[in-house]
């Protein structure tokens, strides 16, 4: 009894059935490199022995299973009977064939017809009347007549769904290439639904003379067909031909580009379509040409297994890898085109010798490769083994404390890589050492979040989507008292810190300082908000800042971040200021203003409205972003992208739609349809009375659109070349997950923190409520929609908070009495300000943990915990692979 293979019982992409004199060959393809084969040969005993390999061609090494043949039966009958029973032994009734690829090397058709009868009175006789096998495809090599392709249809195989194809191929083998640069696919016949029953006189083909003689085999083809013949490229051998047909183009549908030309001699139209994918030409009569319009229409890659990106990957696999069959499978090559004249037979086999050398050459290489990196591999893991042991005996050997100092930077940084932001500055206080180790490993945070008030700041660093810090310092008598959460907004889970005899503002930024001033931390985006409108207190709340920050201008220190964010009352002259002050120019690309425009029922976006203005000499877009989750936005479309053209700077504006939709293009003419890259289509309108230019755009991700005026249009035009997806926040698949997030949870402001909401406008068609009316209003639905996320959510209850903000609630009273009763006048805590910067480094400290004395008791042990867990962890992958 033969041993199970453990084959899927739904699905095998393809099978293969080859038949010579006096043997067969049965290979089962259960996916890319990984097959199932059996070749069963007659012996001079009058038996057969049934090869089974697995993943190899090599029979040599396996040793074979003998098959009796039944008496009854002649010796190449009982063959097949064999060939039967293992067909169905591996494909039972259930499972769907993808391709049954059947090989004779016979070219008599009545023998051919006697092997189809044969095999079908074998399978009735293992499983009964209804034997057929379920396939979606049938392919047969080109000496199988056609009439024997449509019996063995008829006797051996039923479609699944009634629909499929059959084809005949050949290869063509070509000593210059090793490798499919051209296909031809002569059509015979389309069904009404679209579906083809193909076959294919030349697939796979090794021609690399693939110009006019590859057209004229083309036109040769089509002359023989009742429907077309088409000619596929390889993605490499395309582009070139297409382009030197000098013929006019057009737009066939948003992804092909069309060149036609028609041949009156011959009365036929060559169709030249061009995709992203790659070149294919169709070639038919001229009264066929409008009978399949609509089918030309709706291809948008007609490379089929050409092209990597939309064929189904074993596809792409098995037919790139076919010409490989003239160096693996010497004798079972049937699907290779023989000449039949002995002098064309004789160059044949010179060819085909130059093929079997360059393949051999290339499988070497490939198994030279394969060999060198498990030579790698296994030297990495002998490495890391000793090095492991060495670490193992530093840990739990009764050794010095100091063996952290003695590892080398790599292995420090290997530890520093798992820490979070708040231990990673927990260790920069330990020593100059460490401190070099931190600050010589990079590490980025999504968005930090300054938000000032007369008498509180707020401090808030997302590290990650819903995984945030957030530090609340509030003015109080004698000093600030520091709120502390983690991933909470709940005032009472704070932990308190009482700094007193400190000024508000200054300790702000000298915490900010502390965590972020380093060439080793990129923020992404840094959002400051200014409350209120009064602009003088803006400036002198800037001025401060800049007191704060001032040696570090002088040293030219800075902090690194991407993107610059300002709440929408913050004036042009603060926002320019905090763009030099807190912008490196080597990562900066952007400083925008945020504003959110919410009603109470409407808290998902719906359009986005940006003015852009990108300056090349600072490498910088400064845009202000409308961030719209109201109805209404949508009924004055083109109105309010006018307001914004006209409202800011020179530049454009962009509105991005989350839907697709529909609006009168009123006073726009549509002047021209065209790609604007491979990803974007591109309709150019213009209004000549407002000197408007309007570009609508529509990509895979979704619709929008960029006005500008007629005379800056130039100036822009190398930007919108390069969009492939505008949707910015909007789209999903494109956007940074964490500000896919953030953008969509950013109303929620109004139900977490309405005291911090300066960045929603909270505007509705009619009247503008205020933000409490609002926060209430929306409140109650934010609430719900939370309540029903936290039922998905697994509660962690048992957390282990970031250094720093384990709760630990001082009696803000008590430590306060002790100082002068009354607030500070604003002359002591300009006098206070000095002693600051000298408590900053310990009050930092003390931010991350409850004293500074509990660090160094525990630090070594949770370096220790981190380390041993590293070499655990890449001990277990060793061993396992």
């Amino acid at each position: 009894m033969l041993k199970s293979s453990g084959l899927p019982k739904k699905f095998v992409p393809r099978i293969r059935l080859a038949v010579k004199e006096d043997k067969c060959l049965i290979v089962v393809y259960i996916d890319v490199d990984d097959f199932e084969r059996f070749e069963i040969i007659q012996t001079s005993s009058g038996t057969a022995n049934i090869y089974q390999m697995r993943n190899t061609y090599d029979r040599r090494n396996v040793k074979p299973q003998h098959f009796s043949i039944p008496s009854d039966e002649d010796s190449f009958s009982s063959i097949l009977f064999g060939t039967s029973a293992i067909l169905k032994h591996y494909i039972n009734d259930p499972t769907i064939i993808g391709t049954f690829e059947l090989e004779f090397s016979e070219r008599d058709e009545m023998k051919q017809e006697k092997i189809v009868e044969d095999i079908e009175r074998h399978l009735k006789l293992i499983d009964g009347p209804d034997s057929k096998l379920l396939i979606k495809k049938l392919v047969t090599n080109s000496v199988v007549h056609e009439n024997v392709a449509a019996y063995a249809l008829a006797l051996l195989f039923q479609f699944d769904g009634g629909i499929g194809d059959t084809n005949a191929e050949k290869l063509v083998i070509h000593s210059k290439a090793a490798f499919p640069i051209q296909a031809f696919d002569n059509v015979f016949e389309l069904t009404n639904n679209g579906d083809m029953y193909r076959k294919w006189r030349y697939c796979n083909s090794m021609i690399t003379c693939y110009g006019s003689e590859g057209v004229s085999l083309l036109y040769k083809l089509a002359e023989e067909t009742e429907c077309f013949a088409t000619l596929r490229f390889s993605q490499k051998y395309g582009s070139c031909v297409f382009d030197d047909q000098k013929f006019p183009i057009r737009r066939l549908n948003e992804k092909v580009e069309l060149k036609r030309f028609v041949n009156k001699e011959r009365n036929q139209v060559t169709r030249m379509n061009k995709s992203a994918c790659g070149v294919w030409f169709h070639c038919l009569s001229l009264e066929n040409e409008k009978k399949y319009e609509e089918y030309f229409k709706k291809e948008t890659c007609g490379l089929r297994w050409f092209c990597k990106e939309c064929s189904d990957p074993f596809e792409y696999w098995f037919y790139h890898n076919l010409p490989r069959r003239v160096y693996h499978e010497t004798e079972w090559c049937d699907v290779v085109d023989r000449p039949e004249s002995k002098e064309k037979l004789l160059k044949y086999e010179k060819e085909l010798e130059v093929v079997k050398a360059k393949v051999e050459i290339e499988e070497k290489e490939k198994q030279k490769e394969l060999e060198e990196e498990k030579q790698r591999i296994w030297e990495e893991q002998v490495s890391f083994f000793v090095t492991s042991h060495v670490l193992i005996l530093l840990v739990f050997q009764n050794l010095p404390r100091n063996c952290w100092t003695r590892l080398p930077l790599e292995l420090k940084h290997e530890v520093i890589k798992k820490l979070d932001l708040m231990s990673r500055h927990a260790m920069r206080t330990v020593s100059r050492r460490d401190r070099v180790a931190v600050d010589s490993s990079h590490f980025h945070v999504p968005r930090v979040r300054l938000s000032i008030k007369e008498d509180k700041c707020m401090l808030m660093v997302y590290t990650g989507i819903e995984t945030f810090l957030r530090l609340e310092l509030r003015r109080g008598k004698g000093g600030v008292a520091i709120y502390k959460l983690e991933n909470s907004y709940n005032m009472k889970e704070a932990g308190i810190k009482q700094i007193p005899k400190t000024a508000l503002l200054p300790l702000s930024i000298s915490i900010l300082k502390s965590l972020f001033l380093y060439k080793s931390v990129l923020l992404g985006t840094m959002e400051i908000e200014f409350f209120g409108k009064d602009e003088l207190i803006h400036i002198e709340l800037t001025s401060q800042i800049l007191k704060r920050l001032w040696k570090e201008i002088g040293e030219k220190r800075s902090f690194r971040v991407k993107r610059l964010v300002f709440s929408p009352n913050m004036s042009r002259e603060i926002q320019g200021f905090f763009v030099g002050l807190f912008g490196d120019n080597t990562v900066r690309e952007e400083a925008r203003v945020d504003e959110i425009l919410i009603g109470a029922d409407h808290l998902v976006p719906e359009v986005l409205v940006t003015k852009v203005c990108i300056q090349d000499e600072m490498n910088l877009r400064n845009t202000r972003t409308a961030h719209n989750m109201l109805k209404w936005v949508r009924d004055d479309v083109l109105g309010r992208m006018k307001w914004f053209e006209n409202a800011y700077d020179v530049g454009f504006t962009s509105m991005r739609f989350s839907k697709p939709y529909k609006f009168p293009a009123g006073g726009f003419e549509v002047v021209s349809n065209e790609m604007l890259n491979e990803h974007v289509k591109m309709s150019r309108c213009v209004n000549k009375e407002e000197n408007l230019v309007l570009r609508m755009n529509q990509s895979s991700c979704g619709f929008w659109m960029n006005m500008v005026k007629a005379e800056n249009e130039a100036e822009y035009l190398e930007y919108f070349k390069t969009e492939t997806c505008g949707l910015d926040t909007l789209c999903k698949k494109c956007c940074d997950p964490f500000d896919y997030w953030f953008y969509r949870t950013l109303p929620r402001r109004l139900y977490y923190e309405p005291e911090w909401c300066d960045v929603v406008l909270c505007q509705t068609e009619e009247v503008r409520p205020s933000v409490e009316y609002l926060a209430g209003c929306a409140g109650k639905l934010i609430k719900d929609i939370v309540a029903e996320e936290k039922l998905f959510i697994p509660d962690e209850k048992n957390q282990v908070k970031s250094w720093g903000f384990r709760k630990m609630v001082e009696n803000v009273e008590r430590s306060s009495e002790s100082e002068e009763s009354g607030e500070s006048s604003k002359v002591e805590e300009v006098e206070q300000e000095v002693e600051v910067e000298e408590k900053s480094s310990e009050t930092i400290c003390e931010l991350r943990v409850e004293a500074s004395s509990e660090f160094s008791k525990n630090v070594y042990h949770f370096i220790d915990v981190i380390l041993f867990s590293i070499m655990f962890f890449y001990m277990l992958y060793s061993f396992v692979h």
